[in-house]
């Protein structure tokens, strides 16, 4: 009895003990998509102002991605990068939060320009306080 409560604890231990993690970029990561590859469920990703050329993929994980500034001081620019601004394909649900940003410059032939949730589990995140502008697709579909 007390070896299956022993396996049972261990089994949830890494769960229980993450508590959540602040990541800080640029200070800790230099990139928001790095720190989203870092980090895990429950998890913060804290973005200073300014402008980030690149785009983002949520991997699936339920984390927060926001801003410190709001979307008038912090924008996602993923002019270089010929794709969705970011992208939600991998199941994320309501704990996948992006919030704070002005997303543009994505630009699809695929999916939406600005923020794509497509896949083949349903997502459905939660986008909060941005601005969606200055995006394209060639689909018709949505810039946004």
């Amino acid at each position: 009895m007390k070896l299956a409560l022993a396996v049972a604890f261990l089994s949830l231990a890494p769960s229980v003990l993450h508590a959540g993690t602040t990541i800080h970029v640029p200070d800790d990561v230099a990139t928001i998509q790095g720190a989203i590859a870092l980090a895990q469920d429950g998890d913060t990703v804290l973005v200073a102002p300014g402008t980030y050329p690149e785009a983002l993929d949520f991997l699936g994980k339920a984390i927060t991605v926001t801003s410190a500034g709001g979307a008038a001081l912090t924008t996602i620019d993923a002019a270089t990068a010929f794709d969705s601004a970011v992208t939600f394909h991998t199941g994320e649900g309501p704990g996948s939060v992006l919030r704070g940003f002005t997303v543009q410059g994505g630009d699809s032939s695929q999916r939406a320009g600005g923020i794509s949730c497509f896949g083949t589990a349903p997502t459905s995140p939660l986008v909060q306080h941005c601005i969606i502008r200055d995006n394209r697709t060639n689909l018709g579909l949505a810039g946004g």
